[in-house]
């Protein structure tokens, strides 16, 4: 957890308080993933009615829909302070690898999560993805929950992966 909030990519919820075990939100998510980029500049319009102008995540909302990074649930509908789910994490950070131009190193050799037909077809790819750079793992009995929410020490965990894998 250290490790992403000396980064500035995560911060506490409160002074002194970083809340581990909560869940992790699409603002949340999106703000980090903007700051990862170096919080570029926004030029697009606003087309979520969810998402506020003036909002602690406007900004990060707006650069990661210009860079097809997310999408909203929904016509006009972001759902900002909705947990989000692995699979959503996967599709988001696989969206940031195309859109930022990098490159993960992926191990063929992996054999796919136990409930891998739990994963939403608009998800698999992504997922496989992230699987095979070893961002993403299962958990003890190699399930990768797909819809389950991710709390923020889980996310801390995938993002320094991710992080050690991007600056080599």
């Amino acid at each position: 957890i250290s490790y992403v909030v000396d980064k500035g990519l995560l911060k506490g919820v409160s002074e002194g308080s970083f809340a581990p075990n909560e869940d992790m939100t699409r603002a949340m998510f999106a703000t980090v993933l903007h700051r990862l980029a170096g919080e570029l500049a926004v030029s697009g319009e606003n087309g979520f009615k969810d998402v506020k102008a003036g909002s602690w995540y406007e900004n990060a909302v707006l650069w990661a829909t210009e860079k097809g990074i997310v999408n909203g649930v929904g016509t006009g509908v972001f759902a900002p302070n909705r947990s989000i789910t692995r699979e959503q994490i996967a599709v988001m950070l696989y969206n940031y690898v195309k859109a930022m131009d990098l490159e993960l190193p992926q191990n063929e050799s992996e054999a796919g999560f136990n409930d891998q037909a739990k994963i939403s077809a608009w998800a698999t790819e992504a997922m496989q993805f992230m699987q095979k750079a070893g961002i993403i793992q299962g958990d003890n009995k190699n399930n990768c929950n797909p819809k389950a929410q991710a709390t923020r020490a889980e996310v801390a965990t995938m993002l320094h992966r991710f992080m050690e894998m991007i600056e080599g």
